[in-house]
């Protein structure tokens, strides 16, 4: 009969400690684990995303900001689904700003990009080396030309999805 793994059991085979605490551990390196690099990654965009959502005084003046979550013109359903998504629930929880989905990028502003990491609109802000696996998500923030511009990408369309509910559950959202 083989000795079940009970916490606080002691196992006579083992010369004491239960045989759950006698594996070898792993080695550890220098690389944060992958978890932890996107936990990271995450954490970097919800605060630049904190960064553009502010009200911006104008002569004594509050003014709405526009942010336009960005697709590609080739993105399908699933793609213009997640920046939908996001611009629904990014207007819910930050009032004193405007969010819309379009294909098209302003010409000014900040934005946020949604979409596959093959889009053309995606691929100059993202590489191969950025994706661990299929099935893959990435979230980040960049600066380009004084422009924040925000970056939700997948593998594939389902990836960008699951990317998008991923950074509204950090930012507080439940699904459920």
């Amino acid at each position: 009969m083989a000795a079940a793994c009970v916490p606080g059991v002691a196992s006579a085979k083992s010369g004491g400690a239960p045989p759950c605490l006698n594996r070898p551990k792993k080695p550890e390196t220098g690389l944060m684990s992958m978890r932890a690099q996107s936990k990271a990654a995450i954490i970097f965009f919800v605060m630049c995303l904190a960064a553009l959502l502010p009200l911006t005084a104008v002569s004594g003046e509050q003014t709405r900001r526009n942010i336009c979550i960005v697709t590609d013109d080739s993105a399908g359903v699933v793609e213009n689904r997640a920046a939908t998504e996001l611009a629904e629930m990014l207007a819910r929880m930050y009032t004193a700003n405007t969010f819309s989905a379009t294909n098209t990028l302003p010409a000014a502003g900040d934005v946020i990009i949604v979409g596959a990491r093959n889009r053309g609109i995606i691929a100059q802000f993202v590489s191969e080396s950025d994706f661990s696996k299929p099935g893959a998500y990435v979230v980040k923030a960049v600066e380009n030309n004084g422009r924040n511009i925000g970056i939700v990408a997948g593998t594939e369309p389902r990836a960008v999805l699951h990317g998008v509910y991923g950074l509204l559950e950090k930012l507080g959202c439940g699904f459920y």
